[in-house]
């Protein structure tokens, strides 16, 4: 082998060592460790006793580890694994798969963080709010108990159950099709549209909590038996409202949020994110309205919920396409609306 050959191979090497290339999403990570000390900071000055926001970076870490283990044995250069990877970086698979999995260890980790702080919020001090939010519904011309009723012997009760339940399923989707397609900035675009909108809905949700309409009128055990999870939250609310901390053993953390609607973010921000993709976005458009309809009656939530949550979804997109078109960061399209598969 020629010298500068060996010299350009051993520098790139070195280089390779001083700054490896381990996440694709520093951002995003950097906003994740925020809110978890966000979460530790407030925890250690409440009454609270709940399960350590440092376990928001378990499966994160794990991750990190392995992709710094693959790196350190792709640069050792063993015999037997060599071949291996140099089969792997010779295809676009690594990329993508390493896209993939890091943007779901990212995306599960912030939720947990702001799962976390939903109940942090929960314990200030603010009069519940479901009389005032139903007769918002009523000025508006909603009527919650007939709009559950209705849906309850509705012939599309199938359908808005499982339009309701589509969310995780749509995320997993999202994230295999668009790093399979190696769309980074449509992943990035979608994160932060998402952290903004969740994180104004959990702040909110402190200075105007409620229990829900179900609560509200008397419907608890009816609703109980559609949601499973619904006896769960609202014991946690009640629980942490009269000042006493709730068996998180018994009752899983599944976040508190009433006011403003937590889904209706998700189903815009999830259609806003196919877009320019065919027939899937047409697809995807498709399934978050029926997600919409289904929030009142599967959601537990009034209608001004799903308002509120509306706004604070278009108020995200908007603010993270001002800032990424200042930024210099837009998304590039070409004909026919199909993605570009490059990182660029």
């Amino acid at each position: 082998m020629p010298k500068t050959a060996k010299k350009s191979s051993s520098r790139a090497v070195v280089q390779n060592i001083l700054h490896p290339p381990i996440l694709h999403f520093p951002a995003a990570w950097a906003a994740l460790a925020g809110i978890v000390l966000l979460d530790a900071v407030w925890l250690s000055h409440t009454w609270l006793a709940m399960p350590s926001p440092w376990r928001c970076f378990t499966l994160p870490l794990l991750l990190v580890n392995a992709k710094l283990l693959y790196h350190l044995l792709f640069m050792a250069e063993l015999p037997v694994l060599h071949c291996v990877f140099l089969l792997l970086k010779k295809t676009p698979w690594e990329q993508r798969l390493s896209l993939g999995v890091e943007y779901v260890a990212l995306c599960y980790g912030t939720g947990l963080a702001l799962c976390l702080l939903s109940y942090l919020v929960c314990t200030l001090p603010y009069p519940l709010a479901d009389r005032f939010l139903d007769r918002l519904d009523h000025l508006m011309g909603f009527d919650w108990s007939r709009w559950f009723h209705w849906s309850l012997h509705s012939s599309f009760y199938t359908c808005l159950k499982i339009a309701y339940a589509s969310m995780v399923p749509q995320f997993l989707l999202f994230v295999a099709c668009f790093s399979f397609w190696q769309r980074k900035n449509r992943l990035v675009e979608t994160f932060w549209i998402l952290l903004v909108g969740l994180s104004l809905t959990v702040i909110l949700s402190g200075f105007v909590p409620a229990l829900g309409p179900a609560s509200l009128f008397g419907l608890e055990s009816a609703f109980g038996a559609i949601q499973p999870l619904f006896k769960d939250s609202l014991a946690q609310v009640t629980a942490i409202r009269a000042g006493i901390n709730p068996d998180f053993e018994a009752h899983k953390l599944s976040g508190i949020i009433t006011f403003p609607s937590f889904h209706t973010v998700c189903a815009i921000a999830f259609a806003y994110s196919w877009r320019q993709t065919g027939l899937l976005g047409l697809v995807a458009l498709g399934l978050n309205l029926m997600m919409l309809l289904s929030i009142p009656f599967f959601g537990d939530h009034y209608f001004i919920d799903m308002v509120a949550g509306a706004i604070i979804a278009l108020l995200s997109i908007g603010a993270v396409k001002m800032v990424a078109r200042k930024a210099g960061l837009g998304e590039k399209t070409i004909r026919r609306g199909r993605p570009r598969p490059s990182l660029s």
